[in-house]
């Protein structure tokens, strides 16, 4: 049983790490490092306005990048910045909803004790 929830745990958790969001540099000159870590090999100098998709929890101050480019490394927190994360129930209606917006499902009614 105790396996059971551990599992449960680690799967909860781990989808979070896999969510990505959308953002720009917002700092000319800032460094795509390989590791977290700003001593780790410097790929290459990005310029302001630069496009990615960035990870939706910082590591060490740090969110791992893609660039349009599909070139991965990591960019300072400080230096991006990020669409708002927008988190969904259940699939899309696009008959209801804008493009781009996320509905969540309705839910039913409360039921008396």
């Amino acid at each position: 049983m105790i396996h059971f929830f551990s599992m449960l745990l680690i799967l909860l958790c781990s989808s979070s790490a896999l969510a990505a969001r959308a953002g720009t540099v917002d700092v000319e000159g800032t460094e795509l490092y390989q590791f977290a870590d700003k001593k780790s090999v410097v790929l290459i100098k990005l310029h302001k306005g630069t496009r990615l998709t960035a990870s939706n929890v910082a590591t060490l101050g740090f969110h791992k990048v893609r660039l349009q480019s599909t070139l991965v490394g990591w960019v300072s927190e400080k230096a991006l910045v990020l669409q708002p994360v927008i988190f969904s129930t259940g699939p899309l209606n696009s008959e209801k909803a804008p493009s781009g917006v996320v509905e969540s499902p309705e839910l039913p009614p409360p039921t008396a004790p």
